[in-house]
């Protein structure tokens, strides 16, 4: 399973209407680690040629879905 999925997976969890809230946060938490790491590591990243269009493109398609 991609790390993709298992995101996907976890929103899935995290918003199920057939569990507890307990349940639940648990996994919204788990969302949030993710969001702080990814962040904290693409911030030691460089920039690449052609990634802010890549950016750009990729933020304008997940706007529309």
């Amino acid at each position: 399973m991609s790390i993709v999925n298992q995101i996907e997976h976890l929103r899935y969890e995290a918003t199920d209407p057939h569990m507890d809230g307990y349940y639940c946060w648990d996994k919204k938490k788990q969302l949030y680690e993710i969001l702080w790491t990814a962040q904290k590591c693409l911030a030691a990243c460089s920039t690449f040629v052609g990634e802010d269009e890549w950016v750009l493109s990729k933020e304008k398609s997940n706007e529309s879905n």
